[in-house]
């Protein structure tokens, strides 16, 4: 019995520790952020396309957060191909 405790000791163990790591919490602290609209309308930002230069943003770091103006924007996804979105979102919307 000693022996079948251990096994699920250990197997809740790691399913703990992959629990933690799906924790948006933990992605924070890996260096991403979570950029929102900012004001009202706290909708998540995947990709630049609905942004307009000018436009407000808040930015939830792991410690903190940030509200920005964009300065620029640039379409595309990490590898450069376009990410296609009917919606612009512009300020004041």
């Amino acid at each position: 019995m000693g022996k079948r405790i251990a096994e699920d000791v250990s197997r809740l163990d790691g399913l703990a520790r992959a629990l933690r790591s799906l924790s948006p919490q933990r992605t924070l602290e890996r260096g991403y952020a979570v950029v929102t609209r900012a004001g009202e309308r706290r909708e998540a930002l995947r990709e630049a396309r609905p942004v307009a230069a000018g436009s407000r943003v808040h930015a939830q770091l792991a410690e903190g957060a940030l509200e920005c103006t964009v300065d620029a924007v640039t379409e595309g996804s990490l590898t450069g191909s376009p990410t296609p979105d009917p919606h612009r979102w512009e300020p004041g919307e």
